[in-house]
């Protein structure tokens, strides 16, 4: 099963549910300088500003909707195939980005995050924002140098090391992961990371990788570690090194570099054959150590003898002076000497994976939702607490708006409510917000005056966008997913169900009617995707059914299908089609599959062309390699999201590549072609030709 399913499963059960070394100050803030910067790069505020709520009227008998205008046309800068290669720039970065990961300098003064643009330091007890660092990219997890000004950095599965002084990078280690998982630091000058690694993209495994800090080159790697395992723990003096190794618990010694098997005899699953994650002990003599496999015990480093250990069940974590963990939604703190509890800081509500500890042991900070804390490890007292955006749901329209046309882009924030921001400047438009529900999604009617949402109460709301004034209200009579959308008439709204049913609301009445059952699972990838929704040039929904050896396109209006013998399965290929996209004229239609994006002409029946460049990406049983693709609305020009974390721009008639942006996990163009908004991991990217300035 892919993970895609693992998101459908957390929307509808959300629908069901309703110090050492003294580390010197940063730098000031760095935030990376646009090609073109015709709008601000600094992130608008939209979701710290008051909210506006409006109070929902009775459903009308009738619905007056404003006319929908003609067919949006190109705009004189449209991004096209012809001038996207050269013209295309990236013209302003909003949003900071989703935290993934959270540290704590060598001497606890900060408190350093890990976001979709870059790493962001904080003062530990203020949370006051010091600096940032852009490494124009999503940052997964860190490690400080115990010794140095220095930070190890994990993005899309490269590590490089960032002087935190000049916030400049100074060495990148040489190899790829699939993914990264955890990263150590020693005072020695020894970098290690352990994670996924794709060998030639048929067989997953695990592997671990040590590097010398000072060149980047590899001393020793491992792969075909056949669990899952997050531990790396160098001893203070740097001297081991102990991970998960392919026959369980081991050290690695910096100056013999040799393995150390840690002596064990069982052939059962064991902490000891299968360790998850482990701190040491006080006198680095043992280890703490959890277990997917079995229960969780201490391990002595010299003898391999196993004692009791069961206060935990994952996120181990160690100060200089105390453990931690999380158990049963609570975070524990205990003695590194005897293991014993000291205490727990419980009644959070939605603890999440993000927890850390200071090196003095007296801080604690960790995620809760949207919201993370700092709290005094001893009183459980809160020190201070900060709120961050984890917007994934975007969508980019031209609205009326005090009585001029305007580029915006909508964003379903962190409070279930939906930001309006002027795309070109990042300014704050409105807020839409209901009193006792969350918007789950919503989507722009092509009048330019209303934006329909949809919220876990089953509604669908039509809201007046200057005015914020609702419109109608309706609910519908099941559960729907993400993504929905308008007809291009603006008549009607589009909906799947879980069961891959495409549901229609005519002329909102409220009475939903299926179309049929649709083969390709519009929620399935990414529930926020709208461009899993075809429409040909007579307005009509189109679904794609494919085969063995065809793919069906069924006009739901006309009952009409059209067979495309594009091959999925032959002598020498299988491919799972992953996505699916329609030109403006209904001439070209592209799948995006497990091995490359291959482009049909719809009259000619005949293959256009075949696009080689996502690499495909896989683990925990997954493999993928294109998330999305999109035409154009103004022509012929092609853009595709890989699993691989870039986004591409090709010329399909050339077969050609133009622009690769290591950028993802969404890409939308604004209805005349001006702009490409990209969007992933929390942070909104704009990109565009620039204006030719007097």
């Amino acid at each position: 099963m892919k993970k895609r399913f693992l998101a459908l499963c957390i929307f509808l059960f959300i629908l069901a549910a309703c110090q050492q070394a003294q580390t010197p100050h940063p730098t000031a803030t760095r935030y990376q300088v646009s090609d073109t910067p015709t709008a601000s790069t600094i992130p608008p505020t939209a979701t710290h500003r008051p909210q506006v709520s409006a109070t929902p009227s009775p459903a009308p008998l009738q619905l007056d909707l404003p006319a929908i205008p003609e067919k949006m046309p190109a705009h004189k800068l449209a991004l096209d195939e012809f001038n996207t290669g050269a013209g295309m720039k990236h013209l302003a970065t909003y949003e900071m980005g989703q935290w993934s990961d959270l540290v704590f300098s060598p001497d606890g003064k900060y408190i350093v995050a890990a976001i979709g643009r870059g790493i962001s330091f904080y003062d530990s007890k203020t949370f006051v924002q010091t600096s940032f660092i852009d490494v124009d990219g999503p940052v997964g997890v860190l490690a400080f140098s115990p010794a140095d000004p220095v930070i190890a950095v994990a993005v899309r599965g490269k590590v490089s090391l960032w002087n935190i002084l000049s916030g400049q990078k100074m060495t990148e280690m040489e190899g790829k992961f699939d993914q990264v998982l955890t990263l150590a630091y020693s005072s020695t000058g020894y970098v290690a990371a352990t994670g996924y690694y794709c060998s030639a993209c048929d067989t997953f495994v695990q592997k671990m990788t040590i590097w010398d800090a000072k060149t980047g080159q590899p001393i020793y790697f491992e792969k075909d570690i056949l669990y899952e395992t997050h531990g790396l723990a160098f001893t203070k003096d740097g001297k081991r090194l102990a991970y998960g190794a392919r026959e369980g618990l081991s050290l690695w010694d910096v100056e013999t570099k040799q393995k150390i098997i840690i002596p064990g005899t069982s052939t059962q699953p064991t902490a000891k054959n299968e360790p998850f994650m482990f701190i040491f002990n006080q006198d680095e003599t043992s280890l703490f150590v959890t277990s997917e496999s079995d229960t969780d015990q201490t391990i002595e480093i010299t003898s391999g003898k196993m004692g009791p250990f069961d206060l935990c069940d994952t996120n181990l974590m160690r100060s200089q002076t105390i453990g931690g963990c999380l158990k049963d939604k609570q975070i524990v703190l205990f003695d590194l000497s005897t293991g014993e509890t000291l205490s727990e800081i419980d009644g959070v509500d939605n603890l999440g994976h993000l927890i850390t500890l200071s090196p003095d042991g007296e801080m604690v900070a960790f995620q809760a939702e949207n919201l993370f804390y700092v709290v005094n490890a001893k009183t459980d007292k809160e020190i201070n607490k900060v709120v961050f955006n984890q917007s994934k749901n975007i969508q980019t329209d031209i609205v009326l708006f005090n009585g001029q046309r305007i580029y915006v882009v909508a964003i379903r924030n962190e409070r279930g409510s939906i930001d309006l921001i002027n795309l070109e400047s990042g300014a704050h438009l409105q807020t839409y917000t209901l009193p006792n529900a969350t918007i789950v999604h919503f989507a722009f009617r092509p009048d330019q005056k209303t934006v329909a949402t949809l919220d876990d109460t089953k509604t669908i709301t039509l809201w007046d966008i200057q005015t914020q004034h609702i419109l109608y209200q309706t609910v519908l009579s099941e559960y729907v997913l993400p993504p929905f959308v308008f007809s291009p008439n603006g008549s009607a709204l589009f909906f799947t169900t879980p069961n891959n049913t495409v549901l229609t609301l005519q002329q909102f009445s409220g009475k939903l009617l299926s179309l049929g059952e649709n083969h390709y699972f519009f929620g399935a990838a990414d529930p926020y995707i709208h461009s899993k929704y075809f429409f040909n040039q007579d307005g009509h929904l189109i679904l794609f059914y494919p085969t063995e050896n065809n793919v069906q396109m069924i006009d739901t209006f006309t009952e009409q299908s059209q067979s495309i013998p594009f091959e999925s399965v032959n002598e020498k290929r299988y491919l799972e089609v992953e996505a699916y996209a329609l030109n403006r004229n209904d001439k070209l239609v592209a799948f995006g599959t497990t091995k490359n994006i291959f482009v049909w002409n719809t009259e000619t029946l005949q293959q256009l062309s075949m696009l080689a460049g996502h690499n495909g990406v896989g683990g925990d049983g997954f493999y993928g390699m294109i998330e999305s693709v999109l035409f154009s609305p103004q022509s012929d020009l092609l853009v595709s999201v890989g699993w691989d974390g870039t986004t591409r721009l090709w010329n399909v008639h050339a077969g050609q590549e133009l622009r690769r942006l290591n950028v993802c996990c969404q890409a939308v163009f604004t209805p005349d072609g001006r702009y490409l908004v990209t969007a992933g991991s929390g942070v909104l990217r704009v990109w565009g030709i620039p204006a030719l300035t007097p």
